[in-house]
């Protein structure tokens, strides 16, 4: 048998082929079979049967006839739910009280997250970058931290919903227009400004300051009886708010220039500023320096206004929206008033002034109802019920302004009567995109609240990245 040659058999081409269809065939039979099952959209046929009897004329024959009737309904969309995104947390309640009325009147629903870290959120959006996971809505900030996301591209244009509610503030739209697109509308606009506990001005026979010397001696006398001038935390996001309001009081050219790169945060008048702001750490207006350098979102501002309500504190510095956080601590006795310019000098008084926007997802998989919220966000009757819910200024001309607190109305008489120069807040001015000159100057002003020896080091830091960001994207 050695010698036997053993034959191979060959495989028919047309069998091999034949066992790859079937194994492919297998395939796609597991395949969809896993797959979830398909909801088809399809319209709504309704099919009504009705019986008619009459009597012929002259006769007493009746007949009996049987009608059809076939009603085709247009297709139904399955309910939407827009999600709204905010770094605002105390606020989450009256959002979702609001968004109610939306949803009875449209049948759409909005579920709102708020958000406690604003690093976090902000971080979490630029990650998301417009994609579906991203919200549908969400509350953001003006100036270069909006240019920002223009640029992603990740916004949608809403000029829609202005153009369906006129008798808005041009300016206010403005603010958020680039290159004749508008990419946000309006959540609130506040005037900063300070808020201060009548009783504690009235136990040191004090009254709201015309000049800076007098507002000095206020702190003083504050002091002296015990009481801590300000109660603002200055951890996280705020570290920005007395540094800058003290330049916008010494030289406000100098800080717009600086916002649009054409100045230099080695400049001496930002070294004056800072060690003004040091000194006046030093003196004991801010309290205990290492308490309110710990004092972070979320609770910084409640402990604020409960320092202030408690009259622990005489002041707080911040936008006129913390009348709402005023409002839910049942607190009344305050007022409000804008700070002294430092420098006699100047023409006008500075006011800075904050718009807070609502931007919407480019990428979003419901434009159409995205719209119709934006639009219903924007009339004059919602924009009534969030400012009367908020104390907030409205922002259409339609919309009264009787019901604001009388300090609020004070506020905006003096602005009508004197015109002040109004300057967009640093936190929505300076430049954040890849540099971040914004937070590295905010950690450094918190350093050199506790070491102003650290001055010129700081900024020299802070002036590295500022020229690589204009070197890169150009001056303003």
């Amino acid at each position: 048998m050695s010698g036997e040659k053993v034959e191979k058999k060959k495989i028919s081409p047309s069998l091999i082929i034949a066992v790859i269809i079937i194994i492919v065939l297998l395939a796609a039979l597991v395949y969809y079979a896993t797959l979830p099952p398909r909801v088809e959209i399809v319209p709504t046929t309704i099919v009504q049967t009705a019986l008619r009897t009459e009597t012929l004329p002259g006769t007493t024959i009746v007949r009996t006839e049987e009608r059809t009737v076939v009603t085709t309904l247009p297709p139904t969309k399955p309910p939407v739910t827009l999600r709204f995104w905010c770094d605002k947390i105390g606020w989450v309640s009256r959002y979702k009280e609001l968004f109610k009325e939306f949803e009875q009147k449209t049948g759409i629903k909005v579920e709102v997250t708020g958000y406690y870290d604003i690093d976090a959120y902000i971080a979490t959006i630029k990650t998301l970058g417009g994609g579906p996971e991203a919200p549908d809505v969400f509350t953001w900030w003006t100036g270069k931290t909006l240019e920002e996301l223009i640029g992603m591209g990740i916004l949608m244009d809403v000029g829609p919903a202005w153009d369906a509610n006129p008798g808005y503030m041009k300016g206010a739209r403005d603010m958020v227009t680039y290159n004749g697109k508008t990419y946000a509308v309006v959540n609130c606009i506040n005037n900063w400004v300070v808020v201060y506990d009548k009783s504690c001005f009235e136990k040191i026979g004090a009254k709201p300051p015309k000049t800076w010397d007098e507002f000095i001696k206020i702190c003083e006398d504050l002091k002296k009886a015990g009481i801590i001038p300000f109660a603002n935390g200055w951890a996280s996001w705020q570290g920005f708010i007395f540094p800058t309001e003290i330049l916008v009081r010494m030289y406000p050219d100098y800080y717009e220039d600086l916002n649009a790169g054409k100045a230099s945060y080695t400049d001496p008048k930002m070294k004056e500023a800072l060690q003004l702001m040091a000194d006046m750490g030093k003196e004991g207006y801010f309290g205990d320096i290492d308490y309110v350098l710990s004092l972070a979102s979320p609770t910084e501002v409640p402990t604020s206004v409960k320092m202030l309500a408690e009259d622990k504190a005489a002041m707080i510095y911040y936008g006129d929206w913390i009348a709402s956080f005023l409002k839910s601590e049942g607190y009344t006795d305050w007022g409000m008033f804008i700070l002294p310019n430092i420098n006699p000098k100047l023409d006008k008084q500075s006011l800075i002034i904050e718009l807070g926007p609502i931007v919407a997802n480019k990428g979003t998989p419901h434009p159409e109802e995205t719209m119709e919220f934006l639009k219903w966000w924007m009339s004059p009757e919602t924009i009534e019920k969030w400012c009367k819910a908020m104390d907030f200024v409205p922002w259409n001309e339609k919309v009264s302004t009787a019901f604001l607190p009388e300090p609020i109305q004070n506020i905006l008489k003096i602005v009508a009567e004197t015109k002040p120069r109004a300057i967009l807040r640093y936190w929505e001015a300076a430049p954040t995109k890849e540099f971040n000159v914004r937070d590295k100057f905010i950690s450094a002003a918190q350093e050199i609240l506790k070491h102003p020896e650290k001055i010129d080091s700081l900024m020299a830091e802070v002036e590295e990245l500022n020229k690589a960001y204009w070197a890169k994207y150009g001056k303003g």
